[in-house]
């Protein structure tokens, strides 16, 4: 049994960079390990997911965050499958670009997620709930937790999933103990930087999923 798989994204390897989507987890295939998601140097993403697309995963996930510009970002799966394990979001700027997220989630997409585990009802996989005990063999897992520490811009934070489909039992923790991310003041220093202008990034409105996000501009002191 594999303890724990891996996947670091780095620009840095002489190639562009042209990803639009990026798991922990895989596509269809049900893991037994650990799923770990590393942005260490990248441009961004139109959406990250610490777990899978619609696929099983035994063990916890851990999304760590460092820089880019992302629409959203989940905890979770996307369209489906289980989570046995827990959920961990760190959010911390310390990579070679402003980090900036439209909106950020604990949970997932359209996939539920229980900290006790999941009932099978008419051969689909649904999150228990408290009160209806654990499956035999289950272990409690923690809380989900959000980690949010510095940051240039972020538009929202929910520690649950988005969709009504992404169900979450259990007691997320968002934790934020913010300092100034280290690109905040950033200039514009050519065309290559659309989103910036003499006084760091515009703020400008996303609309993502048919709905508008206002991206928040950090200021010395506060918002």
């Amino acid at each position: 049994m594999r303890k724990s798989a891996v996947t670091l994204l780095d620009e840095n390897s002489g190639c562009d960079f042209c990803v639009d989507e990026a798991y922990g987890g895989g596509k269809s295939a049900p893991m037994d390990a650990e799923a770990k998601l590393l942005m260490a140097c990248i441009p961004g993403l139109k959406a990250a997911y610490g777990g899978a697309e619609a696929a099983d995963i035994q063990g916890d996930v851990v999304l760590n965050i460092t820089n880019g510009t992302f629409d959203r970002i989940f905890g979770g799966n996307n369209e489906s499958g289980t989570i046995r394990g827990s959920i961990v979001v760190n959010i911390e700027e310390t990579g070679c670009r402003p980090l900036i997220i439209g909106e950020l989630y604990g949970g997932g997409n359209l996939a539920g997620y229980s900290k006790y585990g999941y009932k099978k009802v008419d051969d689909v996989w649904l999150p228990r709930e408290a009160k209806d005990g654990q499956e035999p063999g289950t272990t409690l897992s923690d809380d989900p937790q959000v980690n949010v520490r510095s940051f240039t811009s972020i538009g929202n934070i929910y520690g649950g999933g988005y969709g009504e489909t992404a169900v979450m039992v259990g007691n997320p923790h968002v934790n934020i103990n913010v300092t100034k991310g280290e690109h905040a003041d950033k200039e514009a220093t050519s065309a290559s930087d659309p989103d910036y202008d003499a006084t760091g990034y515009k703020g400008a409105e996303k609309t993502i999923d048919g709905h508008q996000v206002i991206i928040r501009l950090w200021c010395q002191g506060g918002w």
